[in-house]
C-alpha cells in the first residue's frame, strides 16, 4: 500500500487530514494537550503563530490526540446508526453536526485561534453524532445508580439493599444497588487505592466528657462498646469501630462539640501492617484531551463526585441516621464483602469533613482493644492526657 494511500485511510479512520507544521507551547492552552507538546518538544518555530525560537512540537501529534479524545464522545452518524427518514428529509432525532462544528466547539480556547483554524480546515466532509446516541452516557448511567441507590438505603431497604433487583435487566442503562457498589470497588482497585498503614503509624482518637476525669487506659481510649457507638459516617449506629485521624486537631473536631467541657485524647501505634482503602490518594478528573477512555473518565468523575459527599459536613440533628446511610452501606461492602487481591481490607482513610485532613475508620471492635488479644489487635495505646476542651469545634 502507498504512503498516499496510508495517509488516506488514517484521515478517513481521524476524520481529518493531517495538519502540517509545528505549534509552540503558546498555542497549547488546555494542560493535557501542554503535557502532551512539553513531553515531544523540539526547538524551532512555529507554524501557527509569530514566535520563532521557542519549544514547539509536531502539529500532527497534537492534532491526532485531539481527534482521538473527540471519537471517545463521537461517532460518524452512518456507524451509530442515526436514524433518517426520507419522508422528512432529514434525521429522527435532529440534524447531526459536522466534524469542523464539533471542533470549533469542543476544541474552541483549548488551543490558539489560528491553530484551531488549522484543525477546522483539516475536518473531512462527513457528520458526526454523539457515541451511543441512544443510551445514557455512562457517566449520567453512574450518577442515576447512585441517585437509585441512595433512595434505596434511606427510604426503603437498607438492611438488604444489595439484594434489590436491576431497574432494567439486561439493558445497558439499567442501575442496582449492588452494580453502584461494585462500581466503587472497581474504582477503588483500578484507580490504585488500596494502600498499607504501616507499623509505626500514629493515630489521635478523642474522647470528650462533661467532668474532668482522667481517661488513660486503652479501653476507655479505644472504640466504643458495641451497641453503645452512635451513628458515624461509616458505621451504623451500636457497631463498634475505631475512628481516629493523624493530627489531634483534626481528632478534636470529628469527636467534640460545644456542650462538653473536656477531651481526652489517645495516642495509638499501628503495631501489625493494616490493608486500608485509602480515597485520599484519588488526584483529579483526567481532562476531555488527557488521553484516557470515555469509561474511565466518567467513573472517576463519579468517584470524584462520591469523595465529596464521603466528606461533606452533616449535622448531628438526629437526620444523620439516614444521611449516613448511603456510605455506611458502601463502607459495609468494601470491608466485608469485596475480595481484594491484595487480602483482607480492614479500614478506609478519608478526608475530614471538618478540617479536610486525613481520618481514619477501622473495624476493629472495642473487645479486640481487650489486654488478652494484645497480640493479634494492630493498634496500641503508647500516650494518653485529658485537657480542658478549649479551642473553638464546629
Amino acid at each position: 500500500m502507498g504512503l498516499a494511500k496510508e495517509a488516506m485511510i488514517e484521515a478517513q479512520e481521524r476524520g481529518s487530514s493531517s495538519v502540517d507544521g509545528f505549534v509552540c507551547m503558546e498555542c497549547l492552552i488546555d494542560e493535557d494537550l501542554l503535557q502532551l507538546g512539553r513531553e515531544a518538544s523540539q526547538e524551532g518555530g512555529c507554524s501557527f503563530c509569530d514566535n520563532t525560537e521557542c519549544e514547539v512540537a509536531r502539529a500532527e501529534l497534537i492534532q491526532e490526540r485531539i481527534f482521538n479524545s473527540l471519537r471517545e464522545e463521537y461517532a460518524n452518524v452512518d456507524d451509530e446508526g442515526l436514524p433518517y427518514c426520507s419522508a422528512e428529509g432529514g434525521y429522527v432525532f435532529g440534524a447531526p453536526d459536522s466534524i469542523e462544528e464539533v471542533v470549533q466547539d469542543v476544541v474552541s480556547g483549548c488551543v490558539g485561534d489560528n491553530f484551531l483554524e488549522a484543525l477546522c480546515e483539516s475536518c473531512e466532509d462527513e457528520y458526526w453524532c454523539k457515541r451511543d446516541w441512544a443510551l445514557m452516557h455512562p457517566y449520567a448511567n453512574f450518577v442515576a445508580g447512585w441517585e437509585s441507590f441512595t433512595e434505596t438505603v434511606k427510604e426503603r431497604n437498607r438492611l438488604l439493599a444489595l439484594e434489590e433487583p436491576e431497574s432494567d435487566p439486561g439493558h445497558p442503562d439499567s442501575t442496582s444497588p449492588r452494580k453502584t457498589v461494585e462500581l466503587i470497588g472497581r474504582c477503588v482497585e483500578e484507580f490504585g487505592m488500596i494502600k498499607i498503614l504501616n507499623v509505626g503509624t500514629r493515630l489521635f482518637r478523642a474522647r470528650q466528657h462533661g467532668r474532668l476525669a482522667n481517661y488513660s487506659k486503652q479501653m476507655e481510649l479505644a472504640s466504643p462498646p458495641q451497641r453503645k457507638g452512635g451513628a458515624n459516617r461509616l458505621s451504623a449506629a451500636g457497631i463498634s469501630m475505631f475512628y481516629g485521624a493523624e493530627d489531634e486537631q483534626t481528632a478534636i473536631q470529628e469527636t467534640c462539640d460545644a456542650r462538653e467541657k473536656h477531651v481526652s485524647i489517645g495516642q495509638f501505634d499501628v503495631t501489625a501492617p493494616i490493608l486500608i482503602v485509602d480515597f485520599t490518594v484519588f488526584s483529579k478528573v483526567p481532562g476531555f484531551f488527557s488521553g484516557v477512555g470515555r469509561e474511565q473518565r466518567a467513573a472517576s468523575r463519579f468517584i470524584s463526585d462520591f469523595l465529596r459527599e464521603l466528606s461533606m459536613p452533616i449535622e448531628r440533628d438526629g437526620t444523620e441516621h439516614s444521611e449516613y446511610a448511603p456510605t455506611q452501606v458502601v463502607a459495609g461492602y468494601l470491608i466485608h464483602v469485596r475480595n481484594y487481591t491484595q487480602g483482607k481490607v480492614l479500614g478506609i482513610r478519608f478526608k475530614s469533613s471538618k478540617t479536610g485532613k486525613a481520618n481514619y475508620a477501622i473495624d476493629i471492635p472495642c473487645d479486640q482493644f481487650e489486654p488478652s488479644n494484645a497480640n493479634a489487635c494492630p493498634l496500641r495505646l503508647v500516650a494518653a492526657n485529658t485537657r480542658p476542651l478549649t479551642i473553638a469545634v464546629s
